[in-house]
C-alpha cells in the first residue's frame, strides 16, 4: 500500500508539472491515539525513496509542500531525503508546512535530524522566492518559508500520554530554527474552527460523538 499523495492546481510545462500545492504523506505510523484524528488507525506504512523519486521526477515547480502523517517525525529520514532531493534537483519550492504532535522525548534524535533539514530547505526557499513565480507567496520574502506547527489542542491533551510535551517541543524548535522557519501552536480554537466539521465524518473521529 502506498502513501497518500495529493496534488492541487496542476499545470504542465515542458512535460513536467507545476503544482500550486503538493501534500505528501511520509508515514502512517503514529505514537499517539487522539480521538479526533482524521487519518484513521495508524499503519506501519512509510513512504520510500523510490516513491519520492517518482513524484519529483514529474515535477518542475511547487508552490506549497505539506508534509503529512501519521506523525511525520517518525520518518525523519525520508523528510531529510525529500529535502535533499528537492535541492539537488533544483526544483523551485515556495513554502513548506508540517504539523507534529509534540512528542519530543522519545523522538529527540529524529527531531534534530528533521530540524536541520527544515532549516536547510527554508534557506533554499528564501532564495527561490526571489524569482517571484508564485507572487502571493513570494511577496512575503524571507518570512515563514517553512511553518512548523506543534499540536496543542484539547484532543491531544486528552490522550494523557507521558510522551506528549508540546511546551518542551515548541521551545526546542524555537531554539533550533533559523530565521526563515516559523514555529507555532495549533491550538484548539484553530482546530475547532478548521477541522471539527471534517473530522466528525472521517478517520477515527467518525465513530465518536461530537463534543
Amino acid at each position: 500500500m502506498l502513501s497518500r499523495i495529493v496534488a492541487v492546481g496542476v499545470k504542465m510545462e515542458e512535460s513536467k508539472l507545476i503544482l500550486d500545492r503538493l501534500d505528501l504523506e511520509v508515514t502512517r505510523r503514529c505514537n499517539m491515539r487522539c480521538k479526533h484524528c482524521y487519518a484513521g488507525e495508524p499503519q506501519s506504512i512509510d513512504i520510500d525513496e523510490k516513491t519520492i523519486d517518482i513524484v519529483l521526477n514529474q515535477v518542475k515547480e511547487i508552490g506549497a509542500l505539506y508534509i503529512r502523517g501519521g506523525e511525520p517525525m517518525l520518518n525523519a529520514e525520508r523528510i531529510v531525503y525529500l529535502v535533499d532531493q528537492i535541492i539537488e534537483r533544483q526544483i523551485p519550492l515556495h513554502y513548506l508546512g508540517m504539523v507534529t504532535n509534540g512528542t519530543i522525548g522519545v523522538l529527540m534524535d529524529k527531531n534534530m535530524m528533521a530540524c536541520d533539514a527544515l532549516n536547510k530547505i527554508a534557506d533554499y526557499i528564501a532564495e527561490v522566492r526571489k524569482q517571484g513565480t508564485f507572487p502571493e507567496t513570494d511577496k512575503i520574502g524571507n518570512e515563514k518559508c517553512v511553518a512548523l506547527t506543534v499540536s496543542n489542542d484539547r484532543w491531544h491533551k486528552e490522550c494523557n500520554s507521558k510522551i506528549y510535551m508540546p511546551k518542551e517541543t515548541m521551545l526546542m524548535y524555537m531554539l533550533k530554527r533559523n530565521d526563515h522557519v516559523y514555529v507555532n501552536y495549533n491550538d484548539e480554537s484553530h482546530a475547532e474552527d478548521n477541522l471539527l466539521s471534517a473530522i466528525a465524518k472521517i478517520g477515527r473521529a467518525s465513530c465518536r460523538e461530537r463534543v
